[in-house]
């Protein structure tokens, strides 16, 4: 089997509010149609490793802002989730770092390509997967800075920008 290596870098600064590094990884024959219907698996799930709780009032506005990307581009989220072609998994990893089996096994998912990348605190995860066979097509990760002490709309607005950023990266066109 193939798999797709998309953009990569190793870090990002701290002092620049508009650095991010981001890879994603996809199945070879994999794209996501217009008007595709997806689920979510489960809500947003923070992982540390150890027994801090997740930070209040972020995971809705992630959530949200992953769903409305994909709706304006005229995927749907029917209220009956048997019938969606696609699932989706989205985790954030706030403590020492993960590996990409680590996060998917948390999920009952099938890696379909390697997943021996590390991801570090401040990293956002999305995954989807076929709904049928539980497979992961398409898997990102995006690390950048967003700052929980800014103004609710400006993160908000970092965090739709950053979450643009790393969902670009799905094909969207049958490969040639």
């Amino acid at each position: 089997m193939f798999c797709v290596l998309a953009g990569c870098s190793e870090h990002v600064r701290e002092d620049d509010p508009e650095a991010y590094s981001a890879i994603s990884f996809s199945a070879p024959q994999f794209f996501l149609a217009p008007g595709s219907s997806m689920q979510w698996r489960s809500d947003l799930v923070y992982l540390f490793g150890d027994a801090r709780k997740k930070p209040e009032n972020v995971e809705p506005v992630l959530q949200e802002e992953i769903q409305r990307y994909f709706e304006a581009r005229t995927n749907v989220f029917p209220a009956d989730t048997g019938v969606a072609t696609y699932g989706l998994v989205a985790v954030v990893v706030l403590g020492d770092g993960l590996t990409a089996r680590e996060v998917l096994k948390r999920f009952k998912l099938t890696p379909s390509f390697p997943t021996s990348r590390r991801y570090e605190k401040g990293t956002i995860v999305v995954a989807i997967y076929d709904a049928a066979d539980e497979t992961v097509l398409w898997r990102g990760a995006i690390q950048s800075n967003v700052d929980l002490d800014l103004p609710p709309e400006q993160r908000r607005q970092l965090i739709r920008s950053t979450i643009g950023k790393l969902l670009n990266k799905i094909p969207t066109r049958q490969p040639v």
